[in-house]
């Protein structure tokens, strides 16, 4: 389908998890992962009005159509959500190799909602979802985080909050 996997992984945190198929349609006419992110936004019809911290307030992260492909700055992805200093969605975009590593479990993007009372990570393979504990690692920087999660699972692609995200998890409800 165009270079997409074909599929959104929904990731309820402390609940569940479901892979859903992504419509051709949409693939069509949102090239890339900013625009498949803010799509899925729009289609998930969000208020305008959600608070940031909101459980419901998604983060998506989504990768274009040429993610794991060999093409230069190809892997990019883009992670989609409600900024709290602005109160305004926006999105960051990612290099390195996390549009491949997604592509390779068969994602087009992960929407991530809901809220944990204790500090996990994810891990993603296979288009499936395990949350591990992550309390051990909580209070190290992004760096040192990111070598001992790299030192458990090995080749990966890891994306880390640090110490600004563990910051505000005391606000999440």
């Amino acid at each position: 389908m165009y270079g997409y996997a074909g599929a959104i992984l929904h990731i309820r945190l402390g609940h569940s998890y479901m892979k859903t198929n992504l419509d051709e349609s949409i693939a069509k006419s949102m090239i890339g992962g900013r625009g498949l992110g803010l799509r899925l936004i729009l289609e998930m019809g969000i208020p305008r009005t959600i608070n940031p911290f909101d459980p419901s307030s998604p983060l998506i992260i989504a990768t274009g159509p040429l993610g794991g492909t060999k093409l230069p700055l190809a892997t990019r992805a883009a992670a989609i959500f409600k900024s709290p200093l602005t109160n305004r969605w926006s999105y960051s975009t990612v290099g390195g190799t996390l549009g491949a590593y997604m592509k390779y479990a068969g994602i087009d993007a992960l929407i991530i909602t809901g809220s944990s009372n204790k500090p996990i990570y994810l891990v993603v393979s296979d288009g499936g979802v395990e949350t591990r504990d992550a309390e051990w690692m909580w209070g190290m920087d992004s760096v040192q985080a990111e070598e001992l999660i790299r030192r458990e699972l090995g080749d990966s692609s890891i994306l880390v909050i640090g110490p600004a995200g563990e910051n505000a998890f005391p606000m999440l409800p």
